[in-house]
């Protein structure tokens, strides 16, 4: 009755992904936070066992009593693989195992799959949604069940289990008769009742006379007579535990639906009003410490818990004031940061430009930033900052957008956290950072440590804690108790914690935060309320030793074993905080390099000196690191360091570092495989050298002719900071000319694919402005020439002509050794003729790059900012053939080139999985290529296939012929295939699950064009007054009473889709080949044992729809069409049995129209309409139709299509009347059509007629209550996830979940009844 009732709200569990930085995706898993309790991580839907876990680890007596249990009673667990557990209780072991990480293991959370292992659960399980009641009931039986025999057999029922007594009291010979029964757990009813102890008093004091017909048969009296009953409780467990029915269903509704309404319970719980007199007075005292909280609907929802900390095992606080010395906040321009912790856009741009090498076009950018964080720019940041370019051009102070998109890191700016672009102020953008919780300890005042647990400790090299320190640490306490340094001091709170024993912390799977009772009372109610109350005994004391001290009766092996795990992890932090500081810097000295033109060349076969160190370590560290490598050479008086970029024409120098020796290198910009350059600072051969972004070198390639010779080329090397003037005088110096009789051309594709080349001029008059303001780059195509003869054609529209034979690309260098980081590849401008082949072009960039052998003979490939790195291109084909387009960037790397019968493929899981490159033969089969993949992605399991994807990566069609090659199913290199997990269907066949749909009786009927006149004319008048007498959309008051009191972005929105104007009844499932017609499908159905028995003469009476969403949709309307060219899009089906035949065309729509009640905003009945588009798609004629079927003028009605999803109505417009009378056509500048946007009007759609008169209000309003009610649900969870957004930097969270059907909870548990007659012998 309740599947799908506990669905997983997607934003509360663990979201786990794969990276795209690799120092992210190692990560060890994160400390505890400032509470220092730790949480379970959710398994996919285990939130609610993840609750009931937490409240049994902090019951005392149940955790205590749990670890009383020694090996002689539960036996020895060994977790070694092919290990025998048989005789071993898995159980109860697994729950003490879990228990000891929860209390002392150093981890933010900690999993469940060793304890749901032992429940004798799979992945499908922990994937399954489950009721908390039902899964306590089932839990505790297990529990008893695996205990049976040891010292442990009656835990559960001495804590958990209570008695009730009923009495039936005959009011004529005063005869008594009882029964006692056992109790785990109270069921408590909230309708029509206030609170818990109203709900308790109406149950156990109120009584209830049995007179009339429900008299009571009296064994004394022998006979029916007069009796009353009651109920009492006698004896009360130590926990007692309530669950609340919020649950019900709604028959007259026929669903389900959840009681939200107000109900109180109390902190304090006096039961002795209810208990037998014999009971003593302070066992009937109960406290409240833990609420098990169900958020949601009936459809989907997450459990959490508040639980109050009776040993004092957690930290609680307050928000704090204000800060007194705060430490820096991490830079992440300078690296200090990891991706996943910068929590502003600005840092997370700053972290990727700089691991991009300090620029990056915006397409690269934004691929990068999905890489490395898992989440597109889209996704996290736009709506709450807009798009990426608006964002980067907002924040002028730390990027700079040239007109190309190119992005560049400013060079001031070394920590972006001062400037406010990220909406706010500094302060305010890092206000409630991780970098900022203080690192506290549990203060453990008045606390004492067992001698086995000092002894224990001791033992394994660690130090006796007294307070909350892991892996043998001993925690410093100030003189006000609280643990850490005196400069992480935070100002007193505002208000007092509450006192010891009595502090609350809300348990939300793998967060823990600290909560007040105060906020136990908005528990009482709506969407998110209470849904299991547990009451602790007040008179149960605990020891002086357990308070504050986790150690507290933990086993010795238990204590071994988790302590080790910590001393792991810390391990493992302590090597992740290296590897994230460690910067790998490539050091280039000068005599290694010759200034040549503006830009440095390497004059030497040298190898690159590679300096590993602490981006924390001071400037003068590195510089000795660097001069143990110059200690005989001299670089003169000056010693200058500066960061070096490859770029097209050679090495060029940036900033200097070299400024302070106290500098921390990571507040001078330097990242992972930065290039530096030790020089004097002045001079590279005596030549002088300009240094920074301004001087860079540009590469131009010239076209001149000196007198009477041919044209000669070369590339000349200048500074884009060289005016155009001292170009001219320069170039006149190799020409023997005068700089004024010489002119300057610039040779420029042009076009919208830059397919045509064209000439500009460069006149004397901009002698005075730089290559950089002109907009010259690298690569461009200069003539130089004095002046033309007349008549002849001038040198540079020759060079405009052979360059339009020509294309120009970009060559990146991944062979040789000065490219050894991803970002800093040397890259070189090149211009080659379009009908050149490829392995032409490869032996020409060979040649120009030097190279004489590569590894594998080398291959290229194509990088696009937009698509990526491409697949390895063919070799045989002309560039032209390949795709290679103006400005092109071209890979050259190690590795073989494919074959012509080869084909490049890559596979995935899923989206955020590693995606793996695999070289084929055409000629290997699907199932050849899924067992190969199988491997080498070391899956488990024997059910894997292959499925294709489309152009934006997402799952398409599945490979379902094993044996066909890759060849015949048209796959073509780089294509990503999903390898996914699952029964392949049988070869060419498809399986479709059938519904029975019954339209509603007293709707409207069947009717088409051809009988639209004997409709109109058999009295088919009062249809306006049947849809006004029979409201179709209306929302009950009583669901919008309910409803008033959750918050709009809780409220679940089918409740307010309209009602489907029929019912389904499921008869089976169907399978077939897609080659089978229609006509095949329909006499299939028939053939199902549902249908025997029903009159159907023939096929031709049945209508097959696809089922979307539980909603009938398109109609296979052609019989013979097979179903392979019907195009099924769903794998569910609905039938209908008509009272006569139907005969389709293909053109034809089946809809529904539904007449609107202007007095209440409701719609009457649906009445089915049959439209051929073949006779008009335009909108006028389409409505003109529908007013003649309903006997109404055109002009005195408009209608539009509900689109229910987003509770919206689209205007069809057709033919209407304006403010002068005359008849006009509503025109939107393109030729209109009901088949086409926005309308897009197919089968199983609703139509709404809006009789138009002088009381219908605004003509345009289709809107019902409930569109409205939607629509403002839509808002709301719109406005709610930009505040998650901002809160968590990052949307997870989903607004659709798919149901899943009911599963019972089922928990394994061995007989164990041979090993009890063993310890009982």
């Amino acid at each position: 009755m309740f599947a799908g009732l506990f669905e997983e709200e997607t934003g509360q569990s663990d979201v786990k992904m794969e990276l795209g930085s690799s120092t992210a995706s190692k990560s060890p898993p994160p400390p505890r936070n400032h509470t220092q309790l730790c949480g379970l991580s959710n398994l996919g839907a285990t939130c609610y066992l993840n609750s009931l876990l937490q409240t049994l680890h902090y019951t005392p007596e149940f955790r205590e009593a749990l670890f009383s249990l020694g090996e002689d009673d539960l036996g020895v667990y060994s977790s070694d693989k092919g290990a025998d557990n048989s005789s071993v209780r898995l159980i109860p072991v697994q729950l003490q195992k879990l228990f000891a990480r929860l209390l002392i293991l150093n981890q933010q959370s900690t999993e469940v799959s060793s304890l749901t292992g032992s429940f004798g659960w799979n992945n499908s399980e922990e994937l399954q949604q489950h009721d908390v009641q039902e899964l306590n009931r089932i839990l505790f039986a297990a529990i008893e069940s695996s205990l049976l025999g040891t010292q442990g057999q009656h835990l559960i029922g001495q804590l958990y289990h209570g008695t009730s007594v009923q009495q039936v009291h005959c009011c004529r010979c005063s005869r008594v008769s009882e029964r006692v029964e056992e109790f785990q757990d109270i069921q408590v009813p909230l309708s029509g009742r206030s609170g818990l102890e109203q709900a308790l008093k109406e149950t156990y004091i109120d009584t209830e006379v049995l007179q009339g017909s429900d008299q009571y048969w009296c064994e004394g009296c022998q006979q029916l007579v007069d009796a009353v009953r009651s109920c009492r409780l006698k004896k009360l467990p130590h926990v007692l535990t309530f669950g609340l029915l919020r649950f019900l269903y709604n028959f007259q509704k026929g669903e389900r639906c959840k009681d939200t309404s107000k109900f109180k319970f109390p902190l304090e719980l006096d039961m002795a009003q209810f208990c037998d007199t014999s009971m003593m007075p302070e066992e009937a005292h109960y406290e409240l410490f833990s609420v098990v909280i169900h958020r949601g609907s009936t459809h989907s929802g997450h459990y959490t818990a508040f639980i109050r900390d009776v040993d004092d095992l957690g930290v609680w606080q307050e928000e704090l004031d204000q800060v007194q010395t705060p430490p820096p906040p991490p830079s992440p321009a300078a690296g200090q940061m990891d991706f996943i912790d910068c929590e502003t856009p600005s840092e997370l741009i700053q972290m990727v430009i700089q691991q991009l090498g300090g620029s990056a076009s915006v397409a690269k950018l934004c691929k990068a930033l999905q890489e490395n964080t898992g989440v597109s720019w889209n996704t996290r940041f736009k709506k709450q900052f807009g798009s990426i370019q608006k964002f980067l051009r907002d924040c002028p102070s730390l990027f700079h957008v040239d007109d190309t998109n190119q992005v560049t890191l400013k060079e001031n700016v070394l920590n972006p956290s001062s400037v406010p672009c990220d909406g706010g102020s500094a302060e305010n953008g890092r206000k409630g950072s991780a970098d900022e919780v203080m690192d506290v300890s549990v203060t453990t005042e008045d606390t004492e440590m067992t001698e086995l647990d000092a002894s224990v400790y001791a033992d394994i090299g660690g130090e006796v804690v007294t307070g909350r320190g892991f892996g043998g640490d001993v925690v410093p306490r100030d003189k006000e108790g609280t643990f850490g340094s005196p400069a992480s001091k935070r100002t007193k709170r505002s208000q007092p914690p509450p006192p010891s024993g009595y502090r609350w912390f809300e348990f939300n799977d793998a967060q823990v935060s600290p909560t007040t009772a105060k906020a136990i009372e908005k528990l009482y109610q709506g969407k998110q309320s209470a849904y299991m109350l547990f009451y602790r005994r007040r008179s149960l004391k605990r020891p002086l030793q357990a308070r504050g001290n986790p150690l507290y009766g933990i086993p010795e092996q238990l204590l071994r074993e988790v302590v080790t795990v910590n001393s792991v992890l810390d391990e493992e932090r302590a090597q992740h905080n290296v590897a994230i500081n460690t910067l790998k810097l490539n050091i280039h000295f000068l005599w290694q390099y010759q200034l040549i033109g503006a830009a440095l060349q390497r004059i030497t076969e040298d190898p690159v000196f590679v300096v590993r160190i602490d981006r924390r370590k001071p400037f003068s560290d590195l510089k000795a690191s660097i001069l143990e490598q110059v200690v005989s050479c001299h670089l003169g008086a000056t010693f200058a360091v500066n960061i070096a970029r490859h770029l097209a024409g050679g090495v060029h120098l940036y900033d200097t570092i070299s400024g302070d020796e106290q500098a921390v290198l990571s507040s001078l910009g330097l990242s992972d495989e930065t290039h530096l350059f030790v020089w004097n600072g002045i001079d590279v051969g005596g030549k002088p050298l300009l240094t920074g972004k301004a001087h860079e070198p540009l590469v131009l390639h010239f076209t001149y002719s000196l007198a009477d010779q041919d044209e000669r080329e070369m590339d000349v090397c200048v500074a884009k900071s060289l005016t155009l003037g001292g170009l001219r005088e320069y170039l006149a110096g190799l020409m023997d000319s005068q700089p004024h009789q010489l002119t300057i051309s610039q040779v420029r594709l042009a076009g919208r694919q830059e397919q045509h080349s064209m000439v500009m001029v460069l006149p004397s008059s901009k002698d005075k402005r730089t290559l950089d303001e002109l907009g010259l780059s690298d690569g461009d195509r200069m003539a130089a020439e004095k002046e033309a003869k007349k008549g002849v054609k001038n040198l540079a529209h020759i060079v405009a002509d052979k360059q339009n034979k020509l294309i120009s690309v970009i060559v990146e260098d991944r062979c040789s050794p000065l490219g050894s980081g991803p970002n800093s590849y040397p890259v070189y401008p090149m211009e080659t003729s379009k009908d050149e082949v490829l392995s032409s072009l490869k032996k020409a960039i060979l040649t120009k790059l030097g190279i004489s052998s590569v590894a594998d003979g080398g291959r290229l490939r194509f990088d696009d900012d937009n698509n990526g790195l491409g697949p390895p291109l063919y070799e045989n084909q002309t560039l032209s053939d390949a795709g290679l387009v103006q400005g092109q960037r071209v890979i050259m790397e190690p590795g073989p080139a494919p074959q012509q019968s080869e084909i490049v493929l890559y596979f995935s899981t899923g989206k955020m999985s590693l995606t793996y490159e695999r070289v084929f033969d055409n000629k290997t089969t699907v199932k050849e290529c899924c067992l190969c993949m199988q491997e080498r992605m070391d899956l488990k399991g024997s059910q894997w296939h292959l499925r294709k994807t489309n152009w934006c990566s997402e799952p398409a069609e599945l490979l379902d012929e094993e044996t066909a090659t890759l060849a015949q199913e048209k796959l073509k290199s780089g294509d990503t295939l999903i390898v996914e997990e699952g029964r392949l269907p049988p070869k060419g066949f498809v399986q479709l699950s059938t519904f029975l749909y019954s339209p509603h009786s007293g709707g409207g009927t069947s009717v088409d064009q051809e009988r639209a006149v004997d409709r109109s004319t058999t009295g088919r008048e009062p249809l306006l007054q049947e849809s006004a007498a029979t409201p179709l959309q209306m929302v009950d008051s009583e669901p919008q009473k309910l409803c008033s009191e959750v918050p709009l972005h809780l409220q679940s929105l089918e409740q307010f889709y309209p009602p489907v104007p029929g019912t389904l009844l499921e008869m089976g499932c169907v399978e077939l080949s897609k080659d089978a017609t229609v006509e095949d499908l329909k006499n299939m159905i028939l053939t199902l044992p549902a249908m025997q028995g029903v009159n159907v003469p023939s096929s031709s009476f049945l209508r097959v729809q696809e089922l979307v969403d539980g909603r009938p949709g398109k109609i296979l309307k052609v019989p013979s069409l097979t179903l392979r060219r019907s195009k099924l899009t769903s794998s569910a089906i609905c039938c209908t049995i008509l009272p006569y035949e139907e005969t389709l065309s293909i053109s034809s729509i089946v809809f529904n129209v539904c007449i609107k009640n202007t007095l209440d905003r409701s719609y009457g009945p649906p009445m089915e309409v049959v439209y051929d588009s073949i006779k008009g798609c335009e909108p006028h004629e389409f409505s003109g139709f529908v007013a003649r079927l309903l006997g109404l003028p055109s002009e005195s009605v408009s209608m539009a299509k509900h689109k229910y999803e987003t509770f919206e109505w689209i205007k069809i417009a057709g033919l209407s009347q304006d403010e002068g009378g005359r008849r006009r056509k509503v025109r939107t500048g393109t030729k209109a059509s009901i088949k086409n946007t926005p309308i897009f009007l197919h089968d199983g759609d609703t139509v709404g007629i809006k009789y138009l008169t002088s009381e219908c209000g605004d003509r345009d309003d289709f809107s019902t209550p409930s569109d409205d009610r939607g629509r403002a649900i839509l808002a709301s969870m719109q406005e709610e996830k930009k505040k998650r957004r901002r809160n968590k930097g990052a949307d997870i969270f989903c607004s659709s979940v798919t149901r899943r059907p009911e599963v019972g909870i089922k928990i394994f548990v061995p007989d164990y009844s041979s090993l009890r007659q063993t310890r009982q012998s």
